[in-house]
């Protein structure tokens, strides 16, 4: 697998622009890290989509203005999604429902720890939509900010979820 570790971590200040180059040169690209950029938007997740549709590993965990329209861009043409760290993003309802339709059936693991905006009926619809993933474990972490619960579903995967929510119900 080729892949490419984040520009942060070397001081470098990443930008839509420079993702933008990266993937339209290097398409065989199946895993990416561009973690805590702040200059990383959704027009990255765009270029991504557009030149990196076989990315298997993605990680854009920090960079907050990373929203559903991004998310919306990735699920139309990236059908072999299976890592997507959205953790501490704009990332919302919106995006975890496009993301239950359309990439269920590859998706393993899913970060959102710190997605504001993620609600119990996504978070719900998710697990609905992930009883047929590949592998026998799907993880879908939610961490936020002031209550911690563990659910345990039982599908056939063993899904498991790790959920806090701000302002939860009990959806079990």
């Amino acid at each position: 697998m080729q892949f490419l570790q984040d520009g942060a971590r070397l001081g470098l200040s990443v930008r839509d622009r420079v993702v933008h180059h990266i993937v339209k040169q290097c398409p065989k690209l199946e895993g990416l890290t561009i973690s805590s950029c702040s200059q990383v938007t959704d027009v990255s997740l765009v270029e991504i989509s557009t030149y990196l549709p076989t990315v298997r590993y993605l990680d854009v965990s920090g960079c907050k203005k990373v929203t559903d329209t991004g998310i919306q861009a990735l699920v139309r043409t990236c059908h072999q999604l299976c890592y997507l760290d959205l953790s501490s993003t704009g990332t919302g309802k919106r995006g975890v429902c496009l993301l239950a339709s359309y990439c269920h059936k590859t998706l393993e693991c899913l970060k959102l720890s710190f997605c504001k905006d993620v609600t119990v009926d996504a978070v719900e619809k998710l697990y609905r939509n992930c009883k047929r993933c590949p592998t026998e474990r799907a993880h879908i972490f939610i961490i936020c900010i002031k209550k911690k619960m563990r659910i345990k579903l039982k599908h056939k995967t063993k899904l498991s979820l790790e959920f806090a929510y701000k302002y939860t119900k009990k959806i079990l």
